[in-house]
């Protein structure tokens, strides 16, 4: 039996880095070729093996390559991600592929830095409004976490959310969803939220 700190700890490992909740906060729409967009978030996570909720700070930047693909940029504590997402139905539906890297350590007797990589696919659809656009996100991850020996684990994400425009510029988004991490045969369901804002650059 996993003890519940080596748990936690691959939870949150992905949670950072590998493709949480908190990396869904864009729409299937994609950015005019050329443009920038980016924004700040604070997720929560929590499943039945913690006790209470951690919270946890990130950014993001996308940038539109051409009419139907864009790419991105996420840092959220100590993991980086770059991602792609490419329409399938204009503003309806997209699918993407990232990849990320990171670790954090643990501190305390035979202290030691846990790290990872991973690669995922994605797939985003919504109902797009002039004010508020309903969207929904769904992600497979296949990771490598050294605490595991670098032994390959798969979480699937699911998401829904709502993008609230504030103005031509601003955006407000808002989402829960959950996390099923498969480990060494096991399950375990994590719930997941968060808050962001997000801004459109001019170039």
């Amino acid at each position: 039996m996993r003890s519940i700190v080596k748990l936690i700890a691959v939870v949150f490992l992905i949670l950072i880095t590998l493709g949480c909740s908190i990396y869904h906060m864009q729409t299937p729409q994609i950015l005019p070729p050329g443009k920038w967009s980016g924004g700040a978030a604070v997720s929560s996570f929590g499943n039945r093996e913690s006790e209470g909720v951690s919270y946890f700070p990130g950014f993001w930047f996308r940038r539109g390559i051409s009419p139907r693909f864009d790419i991105g940029f996420h840092s959220f504590l100590l993991g980086v991600k770059v991602d792609c997402k490419y329409n399938l139905v204009k503003d309806y539906l997209s699918v993407g592929a990232g990849l990320g890297a990171g670790g954090f350590p643990i501190v305390g007797e035979g202290a030691f830095i846990i790290g990872g990589t991973s690669a995922e696919a994605s797939v985003y659809a919504c109902y797009p409004g002039e004010i508020v656009t309903p969207y929904f996100a769904g992600r497979l991850t296949g990771a490598s976490v050294s605490i595991l020996g670098w032994e390959p684990v798969l979480a699937a994400t699911s998401v829904g959310g709502l993008r609230v425009r504030i103005s031509s510029r601003f955006s407000i988004y808002g989402e829960g969803g959950a996390m099923i991490l498969f480990e060494e045969g096991d399950r375990t369901l994590n719930i997941t939220g968060g808050l962001g804002i997000g801004y459109e650059f001019k170039r």
